[in-house]
Parts: structure tokens; sequence; C-alpha cells
């Protein structure tokens, strides 16, 4: 199988994928994607058949990416856009189109930190669908596009099939701005109450240890409008930092940012006793979860996506100062996510100003 050691994230937005499980509707009925046959007809949400042309696939090591954001998957969890849209929890590549209202929107810019959000397995294998043009398929009954050949082929393991011979014309434009990208986020708020989605109403952090053990912090203190959450660490271990989550892009007036943010941590100090180690934020010890180092002056952070996960050294006290995103809506973190074998750091991106927040709730913790 081929193994994607350096995709860029050009190519990521406009590659459409599915992973495995992820249920196709053909001829035959609803198909896992890994188990469509050459001879399988997908239907369209025209109603029509259509033959497969081509089938691939590729893994993807999200833990040796240089920028594992632009891989990491999106999961579309069951009727976020309504009964049965989808039907089952739709993961896809980040630069899936999903079809809406007549145009494609890749799913990342559909990330809202609650019925839409990232993962972040270790590895994920991907599968392409090719059709004989580029159509609009049920996948878990979402409408969304099939594979359109944009140069990047030659990184794909063909399981069946043939390419054709030139790439057809899309089938329907792709947005990243605008009133459609609009409409369809206000489409997903709004049934974020009926999912059950509630805002997180105190900013709280978590960490998660091996075997589902969740550690709530000893204190909270702020400071300097920083909070300082302080954990007890009963042994080495890979952990992970769970924050409630929010979108940059959410905020009125806001910028068009669409990842999906934690707390901004600012330090992380783990204690012994006597001993005091310093976890820089830009060491190997941090993996997968987290967002490329920023900074402003001399200041210094990185944003959690979620579940970010911090290679301790062993039994004692972990302090992590952190402050969050100024009037994000902030959503309560999934189950975590699993941790990968090895962790890797994330190099710098582009830099979102963090201002100093107050948070009310935990300072009255900490008095």
């Amino acid at each position: 199988m081929i193994d994607i050691e350096n995709f860029t994230r050009a190519g990521a937005n406009t590659i459409p994928c599915f992973a495995p499980g992820t249920h196709i509707a053909t001829a035959r009925g609803d198909v896992p994607v890994e188990a469509l046959r050459p001879d399988d007809l997908l239907r369209t949400q025209e109603g029509g058949l259509w033959p497969i042309r081509w089938l691939g696939r590729q893994r993807v090591r999200l833990a040796a990416q240089p920028a594992p954001l632009s891989l990491a998957p999106v999961r579309i969890v069951a009727h976020a856009f309504g009964p049965n849209r989808p039907a089952r929890d739709l993961v896809v590549s980040p630069g899936h189109g999903i079809f809406w209202e007549g145009v494609l929107i890749p799913a990342d810019h559909l990330v809202n930190g609650a019925s839409v959000t990232r993962l972040w397995p270790a590895e994920i294998t991907y599968y392409h669908v090719e059709l004989d043009g580029h159509g609009i398929v049920l996948s878990e009954n979402l409408p969304s596009e099939s594979y359109l050949d944009e140069g990047n082929r030659a990184g794909f393991e063909t399981l069946f099939g043939t390419r054709l011979p030139k790439p057809p014309p899309p089938a329907a434009a792709r947005v990243f701005s605008g009133p459609a990208l609009a409409a369809a986020r206000a489409a997903l708020r709004r049934r974020l109450v009926d999912l059950g989605h509630r805002p997180a109403l105190a900013l709280s952090l978590r960490l998660a240890l091996p075997g589902g053990m969740v550690v709530e912090p000893l204190a909270a203190r702020e400071r300097d409008g920083r909070v300082e959450f302080r954990f007890a660490v009963p042994r080495a271990t890979p952990a992970r930092l769970l924050a409630p989550r929010a979108v940059p892009a959410e905020i009125p007036g806001g910028p068009a940012d669409y990842r999906e943010l934690g707390f901004a941590i600012h330090a992380l100090l783990w204690e012994n006793g006597a001993r005091r180690v310093e976890i820089a934020l830009d060491s190997p010890a941090l993996g997968l979860g987290w967002h490329g180092l920023e900074g402003e002056g001399e200041a210094r952070w990185r944003w959690l996506a979620g579940a970010g996960e911090l290679l301790l050294p062993g039994a004692g006290r972990l302090s992590v100062t952190a402050s969050a995103l100024p009037g994000g809506v902030y959503y309560e973190t999934a189950a975590p996510h699993p941790a990968p074998a090895a962790p890797a750091p994330t190099p710098p991106q582009s830099a979102l100003v963090m201002p100093a927040l107050t948070m009310p709730d935990l300072a009255a913790e900490a008095s």
C-alpha cells in the first residue's frame, strides 16, 4: 500500500476521500467503500446510477506528517444537517466536498467544534471513488463528491479500474467563503440543540490517561488574564489534554479561520519534589492534536485542537497555563481519540493574535 509522507495542504484541500466503513449508496444497497466491486453502480443524489470507473486508496500516517492538520479526517456526526443527513457518522478527508444548495463545501470549512470535528488517529486509510464523470454520490445518505483527478493520482494505490482519458468538468462549484458557506454553517448550528450539544458553561481542562482514566485539575488559578491548571500525574505516560472546542469563524466579525481550537497553551511545567521540567511548546513530547507554534512579540503559545497528546516523564504534578479564544462559543470535547504510537511535533503556521482573557468561573474556583 502507498504510504503518503509528503502531502501538501493544497492537495489535501482538493482531494475527496472516504474513510473505511463509509457506506456508499449503490444499486445493491448501502455498501462500505472498501467493499465496492468493479460492477457496482452508484446512486447519485439526482437518482441516477453511475458505474465506478476506478477505485484507489492511500494510507496516511498523521504522526509522521509535517502538517497533520491538512490531512486529519473530519467527522460529521449523524443527523448533523437534518434527520438521516448523514444517517450515520461520516468521516472524510478535510478537502472532501459536501454538496449543499448546489455547491461543494470542503468538509474542513464546516468544522464547528461540536457536530463537525476533526479526528486525530495515528494513521488512516483513505479511499477514492471515481465515476464516469464527477458525480454527487450518497455517502451515509449525505450528498458528497466522487473523486476528481486534479493531477494527484500518482500517490494512490489502484484497487481496480482504469483512469478516465481526461478529467471531467466539476459537478458543482467549490466554495471556500461567501453566502453559501455561511448558510451551511448556520444550518449546522440550528441542529446543535436537537443533537444534544450544549455550550461549555465553565472553561475547564482535563487530562486523559491510558485506559480511559480522565483526571480533573486539582486547582485552577487565574493570573494575568491566564489560568493555571494543576494536575496530579500518577506515572510516566502518554496523556492527552482535553479542552472544549471553538472555531474562530463562528465569532461575529471574527477571522475566516476554520481551525478547531481548544485553549492556547502558554506553558507546561512538570514537577516531582525538587525536580522541575519545563516542557517546551515545540518539544517532541507534544504530539498530534496541537496546532503550530504561534506568537506575538516575545509571547509564544500553541493551540490545542481538542485533544493534544503529551508525553509525561513520570509521576508528579503537571501545571498548564492556558487562555481561551475571546468571544468563542466553546463546546465540550467528545470522547478522546486513540493516541498514536509515536507523536511528532507540528511546525509553525499563521498566527491568530491571542489577547488576554479573564475567566470569572475559574477565578471564583481558585479564590
